[in-house]
């Protein structure tokens, strides 16, 4: 899924799973979250709402502490910037 969103990162991605458990964690989390939210929105129910924002914004945060991550070990005079 982390190759998707950053596909032009795709070696670095895999490069930096096979080295960093903590990585290798935050893109399972990141998959796990995505799938997650694919259920609750094609369930689409009305109850659902927050938990579908909730999703939402925990996901948008995934993606930049990804960004962040890959910037840090790859091109760490960008890794502040967005």
């Amino acid at each position: 899924m982390v190759r998707k969103l950053f596909p032009d990162w795709g070696e670095e991605i895999s490069r930096l799973a096979l080295s960093n458990e903590t990585f290798r964690d935050m893109c399972e989390e990141y998959g796990l979250a995505v799938e997650a939210l694919d259920l609750l929105e094609q369930r689409n129910h009305p109850r659902d709402a927050d938990r579908v924002h909730e999703y939402r914004t925990l996901i948008g945060q995934m993606e930049r502490d990804l960004k962040y991550e890959l910037l840090a070990a790859y091109k760490p005079d960008r890794a502040g910037k967005s």
